[in-house]
Parts: C-alpha cells; sequence; structure tokens
C-alpha cells in the first residue's frame, strides 16, 4: 500500500484489477490533485475497475464532484457490460453531495467496500 500525502491512499489488487482508492478526512480544491493521480493511474491499465472508498470521508466538495465524474468518464473506455467503477459512501454530507451532484446516478454508490467490490467483481 502506497500512501499519498495527506488523504488518498492507493492500493491495486492485480489479480482482480482493481485500484482501490480510499480518501480519510475531507477532499476538496486542495487534495483533488491527488485523487485525479491515483485515478490516472488505474486509467493507464487496460480493463482496470476502480473503486473509490469515501467511507473515512468527512465531506466532498464540488472540485472532488468534478473528478469523480471526470474519472467515470474517463473510465467508460473499458467499459464492456460492466461497472467500470464504484463508490463506497456512508456519511450523510457525503451522500448529499454525490446525491445533489448526480454522480449516484452514473456511478454505482454502495454502503461499505465489501458491497462495491462484489458488484465490480461480479462483471470481472
Amino acid at each position: 500500500m502506497r500512501a499519498l500525502p495527506s488523504g488518498p491512499v492507493v492500493h491495486r489488487d492485480p489479480l482482480d484489477r482493481t485500484t482501490v482508492v480510499q480518501v480519510s478526512g475531507g477532499l476538496d480544491a486542495r487534495n483533488t490533485e491527488r485523487l485525479d493521480s491515483a485515478v490516472f493511474e488505474a486509467l493507464e491499465r487496460t480493463n482496470e475497475r476502480l473503486l473509490i472508498d469515501l467511507g473515512d470521508c468527512a465531506f466532498v466538495d464540488p472540485t472532488a464532484i468534478g473528478s469523480l465524474i471526470r474519472a467515470r468518464r474517463a473510465l467508460d473506455r473499458d467499459s464492456d457490460g460492466g461497472p467500470p467503477m464504484a463508490l463506497v459512501a456512508n456519511t450523510p454530507a457525503v451522500l448529499r453531495a454525490l446525491r445533489s451532484s448526480g454522480i449516484d446516478r452514473i456511478v454505482p454508490t454502495m454502503p461499505d467496500r465489501r458491497l462495491a467490490l462484489d458488484l465490480l467483481l461480479r462483471f470481472a
């Protein structure tokens, strides 16, 4: 596991072709660049799935929402019948931000990591 300064942690499981980005604290303009970097890493691999775990995230701002939407659009190129990306969110502030932006309608959003991974792996 490789930690990125003050925020996202990236883990890749090469057997399952899944990159997990775990975000702690808050996700805003100050650290969205770190999220973008982690997503770019996943995009460099063909047919890579992406799970962004916001379970330990206290808030997301509009800049972060934009980053999540860009990630989803970029992953569309590899979509072969299943979702290439899922989100984990369970805090009221984060869920509210995701719902108000509408991203929860284009990216499956689950309450915990196990359910999100199960969903992604079902389409392996």
